[in-house]
């Protein structure tokens, strides 16, 4: 799902307990969204996507992803 990044403040994810991570600028979390974008066009559901996102994240993640809706 994500590539290998060499950060090591958010551990490759792009998303640290505070929000998006400030030393890679959140690259993590762009390849997440794109991936769920991919998805959701072969289903544009909403709940599909938010169900991708819940996959591809941890509990912590998904929670700040929602949160900044």
């Amino acid at each position: 799902m994500l590539r290998n990044r060499s950060c090591s403040w958010c551990d490759g994810t792009g998303i640290v307990k505070s929000g998006f991570c400030s030393m890679c600028k959140g690259k993590g979390y762009v390849e997440v969204l794109k991936q769920v974008e991919t998805s959701s066009k072969k289903q544009p559901s909403l709940a599909c996507l938010i169900r991708s996102i819940s996959k591809h994240t941890t509990p912590e993640q998904f929670s700040n992803i929602m949160n900044d809706c």
